[in-house]
């Protein structure tokens, strides 16, 4: 979390833990024993990721990626190459003990992405992890939109890039790209509502991910993320920046599951908030 009003700097910037034993927890980002010049800047830090087991917080630094080991209270800061050194974010790969991390120049906006583990290894990787998300069993998967009611989804295999191309009735411009969240049959997407007409309303969309099919989908508020699959049937979306619910696609069951305690802005005030769930 953090606020307009706070100073630059590692001590701007704290992180609140909610445990299995249903206490929260918070963590002072400055008392890592992060350089200064390793802050990222306002707006850009983001909630990290934790792993699949919930025991290691990873995030992105202007130098590399800090593990946070959340049992022991071990922190590890992996530096990256000084060609590349400032990350941007960090996503856990489905079933390995690695984060993809994607990095810049100083000067410059050519991204490289890296696999890093929490020891400190670090390879290069051939895809682009900032268009790309992942599938469940750890493929990378980039999804674009192509114009109109195309998708164009590109898995890479081996190495190599195998698109296809999805036709929906959805409007899915600009051209760009929408990062998915998949589930064992289901992707899932958010579309921005237009300005056109107030018909094109703020939509999560649930497709199936392997012949490209609506499933479902569910009109919600546009400070909206999708944060991940519970279960099969069960897709978490944290709104507005502090509640965490829990949607059955095809249904019109929403559950509240959290909402971000105290410390938080009072009316008027603004806080950047985002959340990460293990997975």
């Amino acid at each position: 979390m953090e606020r307009f009003t706070d100073q630059p700097g590692w001590g701007s910037e704290q992180l609140l833990f909610l445990g299995v034993d249903d206490r929260w927890r918070a963590l002072d980002m400055s008392d890592l024993g992060l350089a200064e010049a390793w802050w990222p800047g306002p707006d850009t830090y983001g909630s990290g990721a934790l792993s699949a087991d919930g025991q290691t917080w990873a995030a992105h630094t202007n130098a590399g990626v800090v593990f946070v080991d959340l049992a022991t209270g071990n922190v590890r800061h992996v530096e990256f190459p000084r060609s590349h050194p400032m990350v941007r974010d960090v996503v856990w790969v489905p079933g390995r003990d690695v984060v993809s991390a994607y990095s810049r120049a100083p000067t410059g906006r050519v991204y490289r992405t890296f696999h890093v583990a929490p020891e400190g290894r670090i390879s290069p990787v051939f895809y682009d992890g900032s268009r790309t998300r992942f599938d469940v069993d750890g493929t990378p998967v980039e999804i674009r939109r192509s114009g109109g009611g195309e998708l164009t989804i590109t898995r890479w295999k081996d190495n190599n890039p195998q698109p296809t191309t999805w036709h929906t009735a959805v409007d899915w411009r600009p051209k760009g790209t929408s990062w998915g969240v998949f589930g064992q049959t289901g992707v899932a997407l958010y579309r921005p509502g237009g300005t056109k007409s107030p018909s094109e309303q703020n939509m999560v969309w649930v497709f199936d991910k392997g012949t490209g099919e609506p499933q479902a989908r569910l009109r919600v508020p546009a400070a909206t993320e999708i944060e991940g699959w519970a279960d099969e049937r069960t897709l978490l979306l944290f709104i507005d920046s502090r509640h965490l619910i829990a949607w059955k696609p095809g249904t019109e069951r929403v559950q509240r599951l959290i909402e971000l305690p105290s410390p938080y802005p009072e009316q008027g005030e603004w806080a950047a908030a985002t959340v990460s769930t293990p997975g």
